[in-house]
């Protein structure tokens, strides 16, 4: 509250000041409001100081904070950008909580650093088809997360996957398939091991199990 002047008049008895009994209603305020402010008793409203809102109408929900020139208070509101937070205002509390619980829930989940799981790099490379691509992914993840893994550290994506191996359900070999010395039987024998429809030179005996 501002401090209330006693209206004196122009001059005494004159009749244009205040009143006896308005006059000592203004000293009572004044007063009190002194007594307040060095705790002697009385009260002192918030919205008499000089440096806050005159009212508190309209400003339910709101915490007082100071103005951007720092020269009074204001009331302000909690408020959730993108509305991943969620406010509650009760009788005692105001209540802040994230409604994203869940990566899957955020929004627009970013991520500052690469993952990393016990040393073993789990994302960062794009998704390569040969080994040169390959190479360059290893190469772009070192850059950008300064790390010094090699093309062995990575687990490779299926793309990668279907150019580089043979598929077991059939597929086409764009080189030689080698087997080793000594083939049992149960591994595909060489071309050199075998006598073409065509024709071919035998380097061993020939046995015939009947009618020769």
């Amino acid at each position: 509250m501002a401090r209330k002047i006693v209206d004196i008049g122009v001059a005494g008895n004159d009749g244009t000041g205040d009143s006896i009994r308005e006059a000592f209603r203004k000293t009572n305020e004044n007063f009190q409001e002194l007594y307040a402010v060095f705790g002697q008793g009385g009260f002192l409203k918030f919205t008499d100081l000089s440096d806050t809102p005159t009212t508190l109408v309209g400003e339910s929900n709101k915490v007082p904070v100071v103005n951007s020139s720092g020269t009074s208070l204001e009331f302000r509101r909690f408020t959730s950008p993108s509305d991943t937070i969620g406010i509650t205002y009760t009788a005692s509390e105001i209540r802040i909580d994230t409604k994203s619980t869940r990566l899957f829930d955020d929004p627009l989940p970013r991520l500052k650093y690469g993952m990393n799981a016990s040393n073993q790099v789990i994302g960062g490379v794009r998704a390569p088809t040969n080994n040169v691509e390959f190479e360059d992914a290893v190469d772009d993840f070192n850059t950008n997360h300064g790390t010094a893994y090699n093309i062995n550290s990575f687990v490779i994506n299926k793309g990668y996957a279907d150019n580089k191996y043979v598929n077991v359900a059939g597929d086409i070999m764009t080189g030689p398939l080698s087997v080793p010395p000594g083939a049992s039987g149960n591994q595909v024998p060489r071309a050199n091991e075998t006598l073409l429809k065509t024709g071919g030179t035998l380097t061993g005996p020939l046995f015939l199990e009947d009618h020769p």
